[in-house]
């Protein structure tokens, strides 16, 4: 007898614990990141929801989340936010198990159209579209944005001329259209510039260097402000060093320096300059000099023979002593 009673209390303890309600009936496994382009986000489109009451699992799926990311966003949800949304719907944190990580990084799946194939777009309509005549021609002024659409989506796109560009521009519209709707736009932006004739560096040249014909070269080239010339350049020195290829204008040139050469007997004219006056006089050299060089003159009216420097110019100016200080 008591061995019928022991029996059939293990049983009865055995059969309960077997039949015993799951105390979180909602299992949740939450990865790190989803791609979806679900709008507005649910819990079934970001999660795995399921559990042994199919009502409770359907509900839960359902359960709105808000809305789903826009072009380049991230979106993150963790565990608190969904627990607080199915609160809402009637389900508890206490039915709850979550597996997985502890928030889920949400974003739109996307295709990224790079600059060069909207500048491809561009170039194509322009070609076709636009000519500026023999004199100009257009060049591109900076690279557009990419372009951010819509994955797995069949895009084609269409261009069309901007209004009102920057003086001296030319714009284009490039459209991405999938069907009948844009879904995204750049603009492309080319500079207007004039093809003119122009004196380039043949060569690299050096500061102080003669500029020839045999180390420069005319060629026509674009430029939207071209330099003009009141003077050959050649026969000119470099002003500075200059590389090859470089478009030479009228403010990297200089008139060589004459290293003047006075020659004894000579008749030069002494000048003696300073910022509210200026004295001339007729001398005669006493002796050789170069420009730069000290030699003795002899003023003409006076017969005073002074020390004099030799001016680049083949003037001498004379040099006293308070010049030394």
């Amino acid at each position: 007898m008591r061995t019928f009673i022991a029996i059939v209390a293990v049983v009865a303890v055995c059969g309960g614990l077997a039949f015993a309600e799951d105390p979180r009936p909602l299992k949740i496994y939450m990865p790190r990141n989803v791609v979806t382009d679900d709008d507005p986000l649910t819990l079934a489109a970001i999660c795995l929801v399921n559990g042994d009451d199919p009502a409770m699992v359907a509900k839960a799926g359902l359960t709105a989340l808000g809305r789903g990311a826009i072009s380049g966003e991230q979106l993150t949800l963790d565990r608190t936010s969904i627990l607080s949304r199915l609160a809402t719907e009637g389900i508890q944190s206490g039915k709850v198990e979550f597996t997985g990580a502890e928030k889920v990084t949400i974003r739109r799946g996307e295709q990224t159209v790079h600059a060069d194939r909207i500048i491809q777009a561009a170039e194509a309509f322009i070609k076709k579209n636009y000519h500026p005549g023999e004199e100009y021609r257009v060049e591109l002024a900076g690279k557009p944005k990419e372009m951010v659409l819509p994955k797995n989506v069949e895009i084609e796109f269409k261009a069309q001329m901007a209004k009102n560009p920057p003086a001296n521009h030319v714009k284009v519209e490039v459209h991405a259209v999938a069907g009948e709707k844009t879904v995204a736009s750049a603009d492309v932006l080319y500079k207007l510039v004039r093809i003119v004739t122009q004196l380039v560096a043949k060569e690299d040249i050096a500061a102080g260097q003669a500029v020839t014909p045999q180390n420069t070269k005319v060629e026509a080239v674009a430029n939207s402000e071209p330099f003009l010339w009141s003077a050959s350049p050649y026969g000119m020195v470099s002003a500075k060093p200059l590389k090859a290829g470089t478009i030479i204008d009228p403010s990297m040139v200089a008139m060589p320096k004459i290293n003047s050469v006075v020659k004894r007997n000579q008749t030069v004219m002494m000048k003696i300059a300073r910022d509210n006056f200026e004295i001339k006089a007729i001398g005669v050299a006493m002796q050789d000099g170069k420009a730069g060089e000290l030699i003795k003159v002899k003023n003409a009216d006076s017969n005073r023979i002074v020390t004099a420097k030799v001016i680049d110019d083949g003037t001498v100016e004379p040099y006293f002593e308070e010049d030394r200080k």
